[in-house]
């Protein structure tokens, strides 16, 4: 089948070609990377719900089970608390905690360029990013019209060209949206480059904001000095002779 075939939805608008749905570090249709994936439990949840997705994900990837944590575990490290979300003070320490003695470390970063997160998208020996997106995704993407609601976490897989791609653990939102995107699978959520952007800039917290997890080995420890007494034995030494 040609990639180039357009996906045309029910209202008849231009959606994305098929090759908009292959991911852009492993060249994989999106919906096979996803097919483990889990949707988030409850509200709040979805940061939680992404890391332990995309731990699974490097747990397939690298050959590495003991990354298969459940999400109670990343809950726990997070210091996950409902129905508030987790603790914004411990994602980083306490992912460092349990991913570190397994030789990977997480890390984040608010204010990223559009070439830095491309370059963690394509990386194959990072896991897939996450990116954080506005009220506007929740009410413009997800048609939700009631409530308010904070910045959204979400797992991307392709920002180039006109169609940005991400996995949403919330699902579809709405029954007029789950009819909407019923063609990609459940949580694959094709946005605009355009609209893409303007999401991850207009959020509350941090603006542009990226979180992925990366190979990490402990830093190498200096040689020790010799001591003063070997020294000063080795100068005796040199003046006896």
């Amino acid at each position: 089948m040609s990639t180039s075939l357009v996906l045309v939805g029910l209202s008849g608008e231009e959606k994305p070609t098929l090759e908009d749905l292959t991911d852009e570090k492993q060249h994989i249709n999106i919906g096979t990377l996803t097919a483990k994936f889990k949707l988030q439990p409850i509200a709040n949840s979805c940061e939680t719900t992404c890391i332990t997705n995309i731990l699974h994900e490097l747990s397939d990837r690298f050959k590495h089970p003991d990354l298969h944590f459940s999400e109670a575990a990343i809950n726990e490290a997070c210091g996950y608390k409902a129905p508030r979300g987790y603790n914004t003070r411990k994602l980083i320490p306490g992912l460092r905690d349990i991913l570190r003695p397994l030789g990977w470390t997480p890390s984040q970063e608010s204010r990223v360029g559009h070439t830095k997160l491309r370059r963690v998208l394509i990386n194959k020996d990072l896991s897939y990013p996450l990116v954080s997106l506005s009220e506007e995704y929740m009410r413009e993407v997800l048609d939700h019209r009631t409530g308010n609601f904070d910045d959204h976490v979400v797992v991307l897989f392709r920002a180039s060209g006109q169609w940005t791609v991400v996995y949403d653990p919330y699902g579809f939102g709405s029954p007029k949206t789950k009819e909407k995107f019923r063609t990609y699978g459940a949580g694959i959520i094709p946005i605009r480059t355009t609209d893409f952007i303007r999401y991850w800039t207009h959020t509350t917290l941090a603006t542009k904001w990226m979180f992925w997890i990366t190979k990490w080995s402990p830093p190498k420890r200096p040689a020790p000095l010799e001591s003063y007494s070997e020294v000063q034995k080795a100068e005796n030494t040199v003046v006896a002779a």
